[in-house]
């Protein structure tokens, strides 16, 4: 079984008494959001609508999401970038609701040889002249106009590598996850606050809490990218241990 299927597993375990109340797929991000009859809860997916083929621009199920059980939605195995994007914010929206975590990013990483899959712009002018080297690979190499590695074996001697999120909506994590010899954490929005799928080089998850669930389904209906969403997010990172 895979990340994402077993995250998707681990989320029917606990999805009987929920409901997916709202779902906005964007062109920068996906969010869900579910109710329990107690209260709302809302997770993000990255979207990668760059990835998408013309023909798997669609959700299976579109115009019968809202109001569905959330255990209905989530016993269709996703086939699709759109699908998994929708599975994974789901899931998101029910695991990450009650996680207690450090605010910010909380990474050691200087002096040491930094992978880095999925290209985070920010990051790279802070590692920049910390690390001892920084190896990045990306696949859309657009997004980083500069040097770049396609292929992930660049990242097999490095000591801890830095592991988008958003592979598990690509469906690459289980490839990158194997390829990695040293530390992984996994990074950005998309992120699962769970150790539970994950290998146990998986030391540590830096993604988001959605704090302002209507303003966070604004801004993802409005095409709003990582950008615009500190104002309606915690940046929290969990470190396995804690």
């Amino acid at each position: 079984m895979g990340i994402l299927d077993a995250l998707v597993q681990k989320c029917l375990d606990e999805a009987g008494a929920y409901v997916l109340e709202d779902v906005r797929v964007g062109l920068g991000y996906t969010c869900a959001v579910v109710s329990d009859g107690r209260g709302r809860y809302a997770g993000l997916a990255a979207t990668l609508l760059h990835e998408v083929a013309p023909t798997c621009v669609h959700h299976g199920r579109a115009g019968r999401l809202a109001g569905a059980p959330l255990d209905e939605v989530l016993a269709h195995r996703p086939r699709t970038l759109v699908e998994r994007a929708v599975a994974l914010a789901c899931c998101n929206a029910v695991l990450n609701r009650d996680v207690v975590a450090r605010e910010g990013l909380e990474l050691e990483l200087a002096g040491r040889d930094v992978g880095m899959v999925g290209y985070f712009a920010p990051l790279v002018r802070e590692l920049n002249g910390v690390v001892r080297s920084l190896t990045i690979v990306e696949r859309n190499e657009v997004l980083v106009g500069g040097e770049v590695r396609r292929e992930l074996s660049a990242i097999e001697g490095c000591d801890v590598v830095l592991v988008s999120s958003s592979t598990l909506v690509n469906g690459t994590v289980d490839e990158v996850l194997s390829v990695c010899g040293g530390e992984v954490v996994m990074l950005g929005p998309s992120t699962p606050f769970t150790f539970s799928v994950f290998p146990e080089k998986v030391v540590a998850l830096a993604g988001r809490q959605v704090v302002d669930i209507d303003g966070m389904l604004k801004v993802v209906s409005e095409a709003g990218g990582t950008p615009q969403l500190s104002r309606y997010t915690k940046k929290l990172t969990l470190l396995r241990g804690d």
